[in-house]
């Protein structure tokens, strides 16, 4: 049987009529806690988290939804604390230049939002708990991967004796996680699955608008906010200055956060590499892909919005399949196996497929020639060339080239200790360095470089029956020298002490 594509939709998006069977607002819709709204409430409450838009958002519109019926003002929240894992200048600038982006899109529409910022870890007292017990009913993005489950059940924990009805809304891709029943395997089980769900997808219902513009009365002191709004480039910068975090970890000057500069990277790709994306994406030295990463991560596009807009391009129609698979089909297995997965076991070895247990107990014993301790694989300080300057890349940039993520993978299993070890070391440098670091991608993909959603191959040492990517190869296929020096060029840009001494050749 064929492979479902996805050009067969361009018309569909061209016409831009939703379809009689176009799903409800239930459809993506999770209740946390029932019950009618508080009749006391003073407004609608929408506590974003990770899906840092003004508009196409799933979540946004059905608090909109909800406040029109209640005839309530609505009151959008945002919060950043200083200790999430590896909380750091990095992290920090690109949400704080998300959110700043949030303020104004949301001023233009007409509807209150408030930021708070706890600059340092003790903290008094809790202004969203404050904020969700004087709301009629709480809508919240369902998020299926990090900090996030843990800190929506706090919030419905703490809020219980208010009674107050609190609703998760997954606006995270084209396709409801919901509709896909249970956890799939691989790729060919999920795609099927999600080209039969595409069509109803594809349009979505007309965005609501807010009927009551009334400024929501707030029982905390406005004292507790910050206005990013009016802020410029230098005064998000002294913001983040004065938080107590990890300030060795630089912004990056490759990618700066908010919806203008992923609408503008978004329009780069279609005009420049989408046409070239199928032959060429995973060529370090071309940079034919998106660069989207972190910006679907924060949620300042909508999987929709990107779709959208490559169907109207009218690139070829491999190219536009070859980004849509991985924009949808490879992107939602990762959501599909975080959502259907215990959080704690997203860092875990455990939930790995049988025939991947047993082969890394038959080699866990084998040798491992070279090994390289933490630091030094964190400094890129290996023999190995290539995989030095992915993890440069990742440290100074804080995203690196998605064909030399797996590469680089494979290899920390083969230098580490244990394949624990080597798990637990990837999941550190993407919750340290990455931008795109704390998402199902990234989860399912530190569990793809050990056989999840994968298949078995030819068996050797250390990696067992696990797909063998090795640098050899990849320096064949590909002349890497434009991607050494980009590497370098971004070093030397982004001066960070633990790369000053750790050349990326040996």
């Amino acid at each position: 049987m064929a492979k479902p594509t996805f050009v067969v939709y361009r018309e569909a998006i061209r016409a831009g009529k939703a379809p009689e069977d176009h799903p409800s607002r239930e459809a993506r819709l999770r209740e946390l806690r029932g019950g009618r709204p508080v009749e006391a409430g003073a407004y609608v409450l929408y506590w974003m988290q990770m899906y840092m838009r003004g508009s196409e958002n799933a979540a946004l519109d059905e608090a909109i939804h909800r406040a029109n019926e209640l005839d309530l003002p609505l009151l959008v929240y945002q919060g950043l604390n200083s200790n999430y894992p590896e909380a750091n200048a990095r992290v920090h600038t690109f949400i704080l230049e998300c959110a700043r982006d949030v303020a104004l899109e949301l001023a233009e529409r007409g509807i209150s939002y408030r930021f708070h910022l706890r600059r340092t870890r003790p903290a008094r007292g809790s202004v969203l708990v404050h904020l969700a017990r004087n709301a009629a009913c709480v809508v919240v993005d369902d998020f299926p991967a990090f900090i996030l489950p843990r800190v929506t059940d706090a919030l419905v924990r703490h809020t219980a004796d208010a009674g107050v009805p609190v609703v998760a809304v997954d606006a995270n891709g084209l396709v409801p996680l919901q509709a896909i029943s249970k956890r799939q395997y691989a790729a060919y089980t999920i795609r099927p699955r999600l080209h039969a769900r595409v069509a109803e997808n594809l349009v979505p219902a007309p965005a609501p608008v807010l009927q009551n513009r009334d400024t929501p009365l707030l029982p905390v002191s406005s004292d507790r906010f910050v206005e990013l709004g009016s802020l410029d480039d230098a005064g998000l910068a002294a913001i983040v200055l004065s938080c107590d975090i990890d300030q060795a970890v630089l912004p990056s000057l490759r990618h700066t956060g908010g919806r203008r500069a992923a609408k503008t990277k978004l329009a780069r790709f279609i005009e420049d590499d989408l046409e070239r994306y199928a032959d060429l994406r995973s060529d370090p030295g071309q940079a034919a892909t998106s660069g989207l990463s972190p910006y679907m991560h924060f949620g300042c596009l909508s999987t929709l919005e990107v779709v959208r807009q490559v169907l109207l391009a009218d690139a070829n129609d491999e190219s536009t399949d070859a980004f849509l698979e991985e924009l949808v089909v490879r992107r939602e297995l990762s959501y599909n196996f975080c959502h259907y997965t215990p959080t704690k076991d997203h860092s875990s070895l455990a939930v790995l497929p049988d025939w991947v247990k047993k082969t890394l107990s038959e080699h866990a014993a084998d040798e491992r020639n070279p090994t390289y301790t933490t630091v030094q694989l964190e400094a890129g300080r290996t023999h190995d060339e290539i995989w030095n300057a992915a993890q440069r890349e990742l440290v100074s940039t804080g995203t690196f080239q998605g064909y030399l993520r797996m590469l680089w993978g494979k290899n920390i299993i083969r230098w580490t200790d244990s394949y624990e070890q080597a798990q637990e070391f990837m999941i550190r440098m993407h919750h340290r360095y990455a931008l795109d670091g704390r998402n199902p991608n990234t989860y399912a993909s530190i569990l793809w470089c050990f056989g999840l959603h994968d298949r078995a191959f030819r068996e050797q040492a250390v990696l067992g029956k696990l797909r063998p990517l090795n640098s050899s190869s990849t320096s064949r296929k590909f002349d890497l020298e434009p991607y050494f020096q980009m590497v370098e060029t971004a070093v030397e840009e982004r001066a960070m002490p633990i790369l000053s001494d750790s050349p990326s050749k040996p």
